[in-house]
């Protein structure tokens, strides 16, 4: 934070987006979407666990693939994305609440990947033990 930012955003904040703990919303799709997003889903949790049994300590990797999971699959980064900088990517120079957003876009793309592979393995298990409820969109009669 910068002597500007500190002086010039003491009494005018912009808004600042917040880190929930939430779960990934159910995907909304019909099946062969949904079993195309679990192999994707285990596409990507393979390669993770493959590197992992490759380096040279699986177990520390292990541990930090189970805590990176546990994390994304908790912890939604929810932006202001209308308070990210100037043109949306530079930093603002009189604004520090625009350096937490651009934090907070940051954090949600690292956590993507792990809400993607859980949530679509949910969705999977959700399919196949016939607990998924699939809602269509309606559509204008005309």
């Amino acid at each position: 934070m910068s002597v500007f930012e500190w002086i010039f955003e003491q009494n005018n904040r912009g808004p600042s987006g917040t880190v929930d703990f939430d779960s990934p919303a159910p995907h909304v799709a019909r099946r062969p979407i949904i079993i195309m997003r679990s192999v994707i889903a285990v596409v990507i949790l393979g390669g993770a666990v493959w590197m992992i049994a490759i380096s040279g300590d699986p177990v520390a990797g292990g541990l930090l693939l189970a805590i990176y999971l546990v994390a994304s699959y908790g912890l939604a980064a929810k932006p202001d994305m209308s308070n990210t900088g100037v043109a949306g990517i530079i930093d603002h120079p009189f604004r520090y609440s625009d350096d937490v957003n651009r934090y907070l876009v940051g954090m949600r793309l690292v956590l993507w990947p792990g809400r993607l592979v859980l949530g679509s393995l949910r969705d999977l298990i959700w399919l196949a033990r016939g607990k998924r409820v699939i809602y269509l969109r309606r559509t204008s009669g005309k």
